[in-house]
């Protein structure tokens, strides 16, 4: 990024969230997750679900 900054614009946005590294895959299923569990409609059936496969 600095590099890139030294040639071409560059633009950030500061701001309050968690950060997901989802070029990884924990990364990537972490941020499925978290999305899945903000989500009201969602969140009760993925903790059920979470909890049967974590039973396996």
């Amino acid at each position: 990024m600095i590099r890139l900054s030294k040639n071409e614009p560059f633009f950030a946005v500061r701001f309050d969230g968690d950060i997901y590294d989802t070029g990884s895959k924990i990364g990537f299923l972490s941020a499925n997750i978290a999305y899945g569990l903000g989500r009201a409609e969602l969140a009760g059936d993925l903790r059920s679900e979470m909890e049967r496969l974590l039973k396996r």
